[in-house]
């Protein structure tokens, strides 16, 4: 019985690998949409680091903390293997929603209006959020042209 399960994972393995492939290579060939993946990935990723953010029951200081020391673990254990290293832009995405959050309830219930504290708090909150964006652009680019780049390179042999 085991064995059938083993074999069945290995096969379905094999078929999954071989569809990431043709996926991996279509986007090796399409680096504009290999950007846009890389910038939906980073998001899908701060949206779930914002997720865990906002579901864990403690304070914001020990929350932060929480996600500091394990996303800082997590990129010295695992993602230095990796060719693209989301951990730490996810945290700063997840923060940068967070204020957004904050921000846009300001604005949308007028308190922003109300002082000039409030309209800077809401502000700034937005411009986090306009920074990580551009910031995540910035890195989707150089990383695929950084991957890119490897590919591209002629090796001669004389």
């Amino acid at each position: 019985m085991i064995d059938l399960i083993q074999a069945n994972w290995t096969l379905a393995t094999k078929n999954f690998d071989a569809k990431c492939d043709k996926v991996g290579l279509f986007l090796d060939k399409n680096p504009t949409c290999f950007k846009t993946v890389l910038f939906a990935s980073h998001l899908f990723r701060a949206t779930s680091m914002y997720g865990m953010m906002e579901c864990l029951p403690f304070s914001l200081p020990v929350t932060a903390g929480l996600m500091i020391f394990s996303s800082v673990l997590y990129r010295a254990s695992i993602e230095r293997f990796c060719s693209f290293r989301f951990t730490l832009p996810s945290l700063a995405g997840g923060v940068a929603l967070w204020g957004a959050k904050n921000a846009a309830i300001l604005i949308l219930s007028k308190a922003a209006f109300s002082s000039i504290g409030a309209f800077f708090s809401a502000g700034l909150g937005i411009a986090c959020l306009a920074g990580y964006l551009v910031f995540i652009c910035k890195v989707s680019d150089s990383d695929v042209e950084k991957y890119m780049s490897r590919f591209n390179k002629k090796i001669c042999c004389h």
